[in-house]
């Protein structure tokens, strides 16, 4: 992927889901920032970008911005564009007492809904648990926690706990920032 040139280190990474890129960026104050998702004003170079529809979400965890767009196939020309946007707030961030990359975006009170999270989950680890006759369900959401139930061959399966953690995990978590706890009840079977 290419990147743009600068005196800060930098640099973006793929994440589990192929809408969201996540960059590197060892910024101090970031990396004190409480996790969650931003809204980039209207002036600010982000915001332009969120103003056209070039990305569709900005959020910070730990130190890291991970940035989404409705269109995955668009990075590859995108990608150098939204860094260097980022770069320029980076900018105004060393500079400033408050920014808006700093606080969490007040919560409007939408809860996530379990459609949302599955989306994410079948995306994750779905064409892996499917070719085994298995599959993973999202059956609730509590504030920060997702709640999962395997099923299928995934019941009981010693790998299942190898796919939630290495890929569903960071699939919601970098979807979703808030989320900071996935448990699963492999108990329930399904007959």
């Amino acid at each position: 992927m290419t990147t743009v040139d600068s005196p800060r280190p930098i640099h973006v990474e793929r994440t589990a889901d192929p809408a969201v890129l996540c960059w590197v960026v060892h910024h101090p104050k970031l990396d004190a920032s409480p996790h969650g998702r931003r809204q980039a004003p209207a002036t600010s170079p982000l915001g332009q970008m969120a103003a056209d529809g070039s990305i569709a979400d900005i959020a910070v965890r730990s130190g890291n911005v991970l940035i989404s767009t409705d269109n995955p196939g668009s990075w590859s020309r995108l990608a150098a564009r939204v860094q260097s946007a980022l770069l320029d707030e980076l900018e105004l961030l060393d500079d400033a007492e408050s920014h808006w990359m700093l606080g969490a975006v007040a919560t409007t009170g939408r809860a996530l809904s379990i459609a949302e999270l599955q989306q994410v989950v079948d995306l994750a680890a779905g064409t892996v648990m499917n070719s085994h006759g298995g599959g993973m369900v999202v059956v609730a959401v509590d504030g920060d926690t997702v709640r999962l139930r395997s099923d299928g061959a995934c019941t009981g399966c010693r790998h299942s706990n190898d796919t939630i953690l290495g890929l569903i995990t960071p699939a919601l978590r970098t979807a979703y920032p808030e989320i900071n706890s996935v448990s699963v009840d492999h108990a329930e079977t399904r007959h």
